[in-house]
């Protein structure tokens, strides 16, 4: 459904046909979401070999590069837009380089994940989701240190509780 709602709604009508009607953009949408069903019936008859590993480094990349950042923007003040701006890169780019690292064989030393082609390497054998936030820690607090801080008022809008003008 979403997926349908986004091609429709986001592509057919707003860049293809703007005065579509709504009985057009209905009947779209469910031809739309009979083809995506479709596709994700044919692509279930024959499933990745690896689809439990690729759904492990999807979320552990999304959380290295999100988790971190997140954390920052609400419970530091200090935190500036480079510094959660490198956060979620270096996070990012950890996970990812010591994926690839496993699945090029780069390394030998690999005692997790044999029985896969689709391995990350776990550098001193912790996960690569760890390395990952480690790292995104790091650079989001050494950037938001050695780079200018937010202006007060922007840090005291969002973080200073303002009294209701009508209690209830």
């Amino acid at each position: 459904v979403v997926i349908a709602s986004g091609v429709v709604r986001d592509v057919y009508q707003r860049f293809l046909r703007p005065h579509a009607s709504e009985a057009e953009l209905r009947w779209l949408s469910h031809t739309v979401m009979v083809v995506i069903g479709g596709i994700a019936v044919l692509a279930n008859l024959q499933p990745v070999q690896f689809l439990q590993a690729i759904v492990v480094f999807s979320g552990s990349g999304a959380a290295a590069t999100f988790l971190v950042p997140s954390l920052m923007v609400c419970y530091w003040r200090r935190a500036t837009t480079p510094g959660v701006f490198c956060s979620m890169v270096s996070g990012a780019a950890t996970v990812l380089s010591l994926y690839l690292i496993g699945i090029l064989g780069i390394t030998q030393y690999q005692n997790i994940g044999q029985l896969t082609g689709f391995k990350p390497y776990y550098f001193l054998g912790i996960d690569p989701l760890i390395w990952g936030t480690l790292t995104s820690l790091l650079a989001g607090v050494v950037v938001s240190l050695i780079t200018r801080p937010p202006a007060q008022e922007i840090v005291s809008d969002l973080f200073d509780a303002r009294p209701a003008a009508n209690p209830a």
